[in-house]
């Protein structure tokens, strides 16, 4: 099975952004090139591109930072102050985003040479030693993304759901779709949100469930839902215990898949068996009711 252990770390994620862009033609729009990085195919409006590449460079600065904070904890490693010496190519990249305008993408890696990649590499190293993340491998997160695109041309076509639903459970997967399109940048932190936000819209709009229920698209969905929470788990796992043993889906999923009926998705000593949850869930399921 594939992995991406090789994207466990911010630095590692930097370090694949800063490849692409470098691979670039020099006089490709800044603007342009950045935006080509993510390799999503937009319909959307202009405003909507603008915001995502806003959002997207956001997020480099981000990375940035999240390397340096934590190499700055692993003091006794002679290497980063190899990484040190060069990392400031790449925070000068991320202090010309403002300015990029219409200049080209050569302009925007300035100064961004063999030893700032090399500093890219060594601290991508060092995290994966002492900061590693859980990570979904990669045939995984290929399988994923394709049963989401499946659902969502599903819902597209759905008649048996009106507007406002539709729109309301398309841009809960769409945020799931692009969590894992872009997962190579992101990272699961942004699969685990989207996620997050997905059984939280279930378990509060109860109308919502009861919708869905009624409609063929209803057992995708939970599907899915099941699916993202199972490679997440199982990502956890193989962090914590070195291997990747047989993932269980989270209190909150089993909740959902029991409340839909589609219990068959549950191993057999979970289908019937209540769902175990936090006492400080109930009160606040109570308080919006």
């Amino acid at each position: 099975m594939a992995t991406n252990r090789s994207l466990n770390n911010p630095a590692r994620r930097l370090h694949a952004i800063m490849e692409a862009a470098r691979s670039l033609p020099p006089d490709t729009l800044a603007a342009a090139g950045w935006a080509s990085i993510q390799n999503r195919q937009h319909d959307e409006p202009k405003f909507v591109q603008s915001a995502d590449l806003l959002a997207f460079l956001s997020h480099i600065g981000y990375l940035v930072k999240e390397t340096s904070d934590l190499l700055r904890r692993v003091e006794d490693e002679d290497d980063v102050d190899i990484v040190f010496a060069h990392f400031n190519q790449v925070v000068d990249i991320v202090d010309r985003f403002p300015m990029m305008a219409n200049n080209n993408i050569a302009w925007s890696l300035q100064g961004l040479d063999n030893g700032g990649m090399m500093s890219l590499r060594v601290a991508g190293s060092l995290l994966n030693r002492y900061a590693a993340e859980p990570s979904i491998p990669e045939d995984e997160v290929q399988s994923l993304l394709e049963q989401v695109r499946d659902l969502i041309r599903e819902v597209h076509q759905a008649d048996d759901l009106d507007d406002k639903t539709k729109k309301y459970i398309l841009d809960l997967l769409l945020k799931i779709e692009r969590s894992l399109a872009e997962y190579k940048f992101l990272g699961i932190g942004a699969v685990e949100s989207a996620l997050n936000e997905t059984t939280g819209a279930l378990r509060r709009n109860t109308p919502l469930l009861s919708r869905l229920g009624d409609s063929k698209v209803m057992h995708g969905f939970v599907t899915l839902v099941y699916a993202v929470d199972l490679a997440l788990n199982m990502g956890a796992n193989a962090k914590e215990l070195g291997s990747a043993p047989e993932a269980k889906p989270s209190p909150v999923v089993i909740e959902i898949v029991q409340d839909c009926g589609i219990t068959n998705l549950l191993p057999p000593a979970l289908e019937s068996a209540p769902a175990s949850k936090p006492a400080d869930e109930d009160q606040e399921g109570k308080g919006e009711e």
